[in-house]
């Protein structure tokens, strides 16, 4: 269990030293604080579904204007899931999630080689809690900024 533990502290600490290496890589690339930090900022999904809410395409349509702003800017979206389901399940949804965002996002004007896409499954939790509320926050899309505005 211990090993366990630490392999979830450490996949965690990734997940959030990716989320700030992307935060200040946007803001390295010249995006001010704000359009970095709604880079940097996830997309979440119900249980078991790839579905844009209606408060994530708000965020979408923030990015968007970013996106549209800087034309050489480029993303990556990483879907993730909760620890329910097989590993092979859970890749394909994240793929579905991480898919769902950048086809918004494509059929909005940005071009599709701007963004890529990749599923990390359950292995990415940001909260290794058993119950509803970590569940939550680990069915996300990460969005990580792969190329600046230069």
């Amino acid at each position: 269990l211990a090993a366990l533990a630490a392999h979830e502290d450490s996949v965690r600490a990734e997940a959030m030293r990716e989320t700030v290496d992307s935060a200040k890589n946007a803001m390295t690339t010249e995006l001010n604080e704000a359009d970095a930090a709604t880079m940097a900022e996830r997309v979440h999904f119900d249980y078991n579904k790839a579905d844009l809410q209606p408060g994530d395409v708000e965020l979408l349509q923030r990015k968007l204007g970013i996106l549209q702003a800087h034309p050489r800017l480029a993303v990556q979206i990483a879907g993730n899931c909760d620890e329910r389901g097989s590993d092979e399940y859970n890749m394909a949804l994240g793929e579905r999630r991480a898919a769902a965002a950048k086809r918004w996002l494509t059929a909005h004007g940005v071009a599709d080689a701007r963004i890529t896409i990749i599923s990390y499954g359950k292995e990415r939790p940001l909260d290794g809690g058993h119950d509803e509320d970590a569940w939550a926050k680990n069915r996300r899309d990460d969005f990580v900024v792969t190329r600046g505005i230069r």
